[in-house]
This record gives C-alpha cells, sequence and structure tokens, in this order.
C-alpha cells in the first residue's frame, strides 16, 4: 500500500498537533496491535481530544481507507506468485479492524492465500511467537522453505534467527529477482 499514515494526514487535515495523536499510538494502541484491546473503545477519548465530531467508524474509515492505494504492479506480481503454485501470506502488524478492512474491503484476502496479523497472534513479527503461529498454520512446511519480505530489519532478524530466508525489502523489481 502506498499513503500517508493515518496520524499525519489527521493532524495535517485538522490541525491537531501530531504529538497529541502520537500519544494514543505509543500507548493504547500498542494493545491494539496484539489484540489485548479494542480500537473502536481505546480510541473514544482520543477522538474528544482530537476534536472529532463523527463516528468511530467514520473515523476508521478515514484512517483506513482514505489516502491509501494498493500497488498495483505487487499486486499483479503476487497473483502471478500464486499462480504458479506458491503460497502467499500476508503477514502484518495490524490492529483486528484495519485486517479485516485490508481483506475484505481492500480486496487482499482474495489476492493471498492467507493473513496472519499481531492482533491474530498475540504478538508483533519482531518476536519468535509470531512466526511459530505461521509455522502451525502452514505444518507441511519447513522454515527454509519459506521466503519473507519485510521492511523493518528487525523483522527480518527475527525471521532468520528461525530459519526462515528473510530479506529486507526494498522495491519490487529488487525483489523479483528471487524468484
Amino acid at each position: 500500500m502506498h499513503g500517508e499514515w493515518f496520524s499525519k494526514r489527521y493532524s495535517e487535515k485538522f490541525g491537531i498537533p501530531l504529538e497529541d495523536i502520537m500519544i494514543f499510538f505509543d500507548n493504547e494502541f500498542q494493545d491494539c496491535l496484539v489484540g489485548k484491546a479494542d480500537l473502536k473503545e481505546v480510541i473514544l477519548p482520543h477522538l474528544q481530544k482530537w476534536g472529532w465530531k463523527g463516528t468511530v467508524e467514520e473515523v476508521l474509515q478515514f484512517w483506513f481507507g482514505d489516502g491509501y492505494q494498493l500497488d498495483k504492479e505487487m499486486i499483479d506480481f503476487i497473483r502471478a506468485l500464486k499462480s504458479s503454485g506458491k503460497i502467499c501470506i500476508l503477514a502484518t502488524n495490524q490492529e483486528k479492524h484495519r485486517v479485516l478492512y485490508m481483506k475484505s474491503e481492500m480486496g487482499l484476502g482474495k489476492v493471498f492465500d492467507y493473513t496472519i496479523s499481531s492482533a491474530d497472534t498475540g504478538c508483533k513479527k519482531d518476536t519468535p511467537e509470531f512466526y511459530k503461529e505461521l509455522f502451525k498454520l502452514l505444518p507441511e512446511m519447513k522454515p527454509g522453505e519459506m521466503l519473507f519480505f519485510d521492511d523493518r530489519q528487525k523483522n527480518i532478524d527475527t525471521a532468520n534467527s528461525l530459519g526462515i530466508k528473510a530479506l529486507l525489502f526494498k522495491n519490487l523489481e529488487d525483489s523479483k529477482k528471487y524468484f
């Protein structure tokens, strides 16, 4: 996906200092990422502080849908990988409502064979436990048979430590050479 972070867009559109928004993301939102809290509940007091006049559903639409575009070339590449028999998994640090939105409204549920999220696993991609849940999802696959791309080195390091071939994602063209 391409687009600006929700916090930056909200700050710019509504004139709320970014630091005020980041208080939520640095604190309560972290529990949402691992399924310990519900975003729709914990964001309410912050929306009041941020001067939001609409509903929670409306702010989530602004957050999840507005300002983001899928990378068509990437989606086409993933579809081609699937057509060739590869299993394609979206592994993401996301809270449950955004995961559902990504799968249904953005159509990623039809693009990927599986989606595994931090909200589902109860842990983020920088922990071994996240990948152990992935191994449970695909018990027939050995870690060395998996190829994992991520844009954060700490996630790459964790996956590599478990025997997964993990590479830092730079761009699609660079990644294609591994297939």
